[in-house]
C-alpha cells in the first residue's frame, strides 16, 4: 500500500507542476520564463533520482533539520519521498 500512496502522490505532484509549466511556457512563448522553464525541465529529467533524494536528505533533514530522513506514515515523512519522485 505504501508504494501504490507514493506513486498517487508522485503522480498528482508531476502533473501539477507539469500543467503549471506547461500553460507557463505555452503563454510566454521564447521568453524568459519559457526558457528558465525548459532549463528547468531538462535538469530535472537528466538528474538521477537516488541523487536528489540524497540531496534533498541532506539539505532538509540533516543541515535544516526540517523533515525527517526515514520512515513513513505521517505527511512530514511522504513529503521528501514525494518530491524525489514527482520531479522527474
Amino acid at each position: 500500500w505504501v508504494t501504490l500512496e507514493l506513486a498517487i502522490y508522485s503522480t498528482i505532484l508531476s502533473i501539477f507542476i507539469g500543467i503549471i509549466a506547461g500553460i507557463i511556457s505555452a503563454v510566454r512563448r521564447y521568453s524568459k520564463s519559457d526558457i528558465i522553464i525548459m532549463l528547468v525541465a531538462l535538469f530535472g529529467l537528466s538528474m538521477p533520482n537516488f541523487w536528489l533524494g540524497l540531496m534533498l536528505m541532506q539539505w532538509f533533514s540533516i543541515n535544516l533539520g526540517w523533515l525527517p530522513p526515514t520512515g513513513w506514515g505521517t505527511p512530514q515523512q511522504v513529503i521528501l519521498p514525494v518530491i524525489t519522485l514527482g520531479t522527474a
